[in-house]
Parts: C-alpha cells; sequence; structure tokens
C-alpha cells in the first residue's frame, strides 16, 4: 500500500480564502501483478519530497509452498510484510477504534489498520491502496466517505506476465485468471482502467494522468465552496470542526451506553416500557415532519432521533436500570455535567462560534463524561 502527497485545497488556517493546502485522497487499485507493484513503489517515491511520502506494508500471512512464488514475495517486500498466522488471528480478535480490515486471498491473508490511512488522509497525503477483494473495498469507501476515492484497475493479460523475469507458478497463473475474470463480470466497479505498459515510464505518465484529474476535481470541489463564503465565516467554521467532532462523539457515546443498558435490564420491549409518551411523541412528530425529506436519514431505531436533551430525561427517569454503564453513581452529578453539555450543545446547534474558554470547557466535559461511563 503507498502514499502519495499531491493535492492542495484551501488552508483553513489561514485569515482568508485562498491559500492552499493538503487534502488526502484515496486511490484503490484492485489489482497489481509482478513488476506493477515496485513500479507503484518507484512512482510514488522518486520525484515528490521524502516528507510527504509514506509506503504503509499489509501483514500477509503465506500459504503457498511453491518456491516459484517466492519471487512474487521478494518484489511485493515493500508493501507486504509476512507474519505467521497466530500473529494474524491476534491482530483479527483485537476490538478497538483502529479497525484492522482483513481478507483472503488465493490462499494468502492480507490484513492492515483503518489509522494506517486515516492519518495519512488527515495530514493532506494522497494514499495508495493495492487491495483485490470488492468487499474490504466496500468498506473503505463507506469508512473514507468524506474522503474523494477512486478505484483503479490495472489490466494485464497473461501474455505479459509470461514475459516476466520469471516464469510463473500455477498459482500465479491463477490469481491472475481470477482477478481478470472478476474484473470482466463487473468493469463498473472500478472508476479508472488503465493498460498495462510495458515501458515503466509510460507506465508513470498514465498513473500521472489520473492523479491529476482527480486532484483537479477534488480541489476544484473545496475551492468553489469555499470561495463562495466570507472570510470571517470560514474561519470560525473551521475553529469550530473540533466542538462539532466532540459533540458528536460524546452524545452518540451517551446513546450507545443507554440502548445497552436499557436492552440488558429490561429487554428488547425496553422502548414501549420505559420511555415516556412525551418523549415518544416529539420524536414521532419529527419523523413526520421530514418523512420523504432528503435530510432525513435512514434510521434503524426512533431513539437516534432523540436529541441530547432527551436523552437526559431518559437517564433521570429510569436511573435505576441505567446506573450500571456508570462508574459514578451520583445521579445528580451525571445530571449537573448533561446540563453543562447541554448549554454548549445548544449553542454549536445554532450555529454560535464557541470561545477558546467555552471550546476548553466543552474538552473537559466530554472528558468528565467519558470518566463517568464504565467502559465496555
Amino acid at each position: 500500500m503507498l502514499f502519495y502527497a499531491v493535492t492542495t485545497v484551501i488552508n483553513p488556517s489561514s485569515d482568508y480564502v485562498g491559500q492552499e493546502e493538503s487534502m488526502g485522497i484515496l486511490f484503490i487499485f484492485g489489482a497489481a501483478f509482478g513488476i506493477n507493484k515496485p513500479r507503484l513503489v518507484r512512482y510514488v517515491t522518486a520525484d515528490t519530497p521524502n516528507e510527504r511520502n509514506f509506503i504503509l506494508v499489509k501483514k500477509i500471512v503465506v500459504d503457498d509452498p511453491d518456491p516459484r512464488n517466492k519471487f512474487d514475495l521478494q518484489i511485493s517486500k515493500d508493501i507486504e510484510k509476512i507474519i505467521s498466522e497466530a500473529d494474524f488471528e491476534d491482530l483479527c480478535r483485537q476490538e478497538n477504534e483502529n479497525i484492522f480490515y482483513h481478507y483472503r486471498q488465493s490462499g494468502r491473508r492480507y490484513g492492515f489498520y483503518k489509522n494506517q490511512i486515516k492519518e495519512n488522509l488527515e495530514n493532506g497525503k494522497t494514499v495508495f491502496i493495492v487491495i483485490r477483494n470488492k468487499k474490504v473495498i466496500r468498506e473503505l469507501k463507506k469508512d473514507f466517505s468524506d474522503h474523494t476515492i477512486i478505484t483503479i484497475y490495472i489490466f494485464m493479460d497473461e501474455a505479459h506476465l509470461e514475459k516476466g523475469p520469471v516464469k510463473l507458478s500455477p498459482t500465479q497463473k491463477e490469481k491472475h485468471r481470477e482477478a481478470v475474470i472478476e474484473f470482466c463480470t463487473d468493469p463498473k466497479f472500478y472508476d479508472e482502467t488503465l493498460p498495462f505498459c510495458s515501458n515503466e515510464q509510460n507506465f508513470g505518465k498514465l498513473l500521472d494522468g489520473v492523479v491529476e484529474h482527480h486532484s483537479k476535481l477534488n480541489k476544484n470541489v473545496v475551492n468553489n465552496n469555499a470561495a463562495r463564503i466570507e472570510p470571517s465565516v470560514y474561519k470560525s467554521g473551521v475553529q469550530m470542526k473540533e466542538s462539532y467532532f466532540l459533540l458528536y462523539c460524546i452524545e452518540n457515546e451517551l446513546r450507545g451506553a443507554l440502548v445497552s443498558a436499557f436492552i440488558e435490564v429490561v429487554g428488547d420491549n425496553w422502548w414501549e416500557e420505559k420511555i415516556s409518551p412525551e418523549i415518544k411523541a416529539r420524536i414521532k412528530n419529527t419523523e413526520a415532519q421530514n418523512r420523504g425529506r432528503l435530510i432525513m436519514r435512514n434510521h434503524t431505531h426512533p431513539i437516534e432521533l432523540a436529541s441530547l436533551g432527551d436523552l437526559r430525561q431518559m437517564l433521570e427517569a429510569n436511573w435505576e436500570c441505567l446506573e450500571c454503564k456508570f462508574k459514578q453513581k451520583n445521579k445528580v452529578k451525571v445530571l449537573q455535567v448533561l446540563d453543562d453539555l447541554i448549554v454548549l450543545r445548544n449553542m454549536i446547534a445554532h450555529s454560535y462560534c464557541l470561545s477558546s474558554q467555552d471550546q476548553l470547557r466543552l474538552s473537559f466535559i466530554c472528558t468528565d463524561i467519558l470518566g463517568m461511563l464504565r467502559q465496555p
């Protein structure tokens, strides 16, 4: 997996709109066989500043005794690291926010961490990933939907592979056939298809063209929106990004804790049995008002439409059921902290730009609430 920085967009730290900074794009290569892998590595590292490049190494478990495949592993060493089956299983079992994407392909197991992509995108790098698994590609599209994602297939026929420096093993031939068949059955899955070039310089030019095209599109989308916004408003919006993020996380963390406690203590009918008619009516009215509108997302449960104030009311009315999810057993203290959060929440929800002091208060309140909750 490779990282390559090329895109520039508006600099949010600037006092005015018009300067530029990097913004990440995710390029996913659905197949890259033989010499294409080291070519991608060289393409990334050749002509760009080192501090803007990052080559991500996938974890790989190989269950293939054919010695001819050692060459395939040798040329992939910059983007794949062999580990044991036991170590790979340990990574798959870990449960935390840093998701370990993993899949099996042609007798091998591959895996990589979500944060390896996330951190580089947030630092403005364009991420190149070599991965031939549509299920995982769909997961990446979902998890990084706030970024521009481009899927690319490098089409290469078997004759080109046969002309390589070593004779292909049956496993390598089978991997290639599988990829071609998969591509031909659903070619629209990929945004771009590149032909294989025997000349490395031409291969680089093709990649340059694709990267430049999508980088310009990505830049134009951001610039066109930002350029229409009054500079002081744009600057305030940038300052409020972290506050929106903290509020979203803490409100949904609290929502999840309440749902979990209700199910454990009351059972699946907790909404009918424990939620007040007032809250139910308010949420039902919200559903009725927004039904059919684009802004109304498909929610799976009414509690997803409950406001922070609604969650606070649920907590106050059902403390005996919900206190199992709290390390802090003083109901009054928990409610006081939520009241402080609601004040800031209302300011944020009505597009009020928080002062640096209020932003610090929000951070402390979120820390307090997380400290009160029992970790699952």
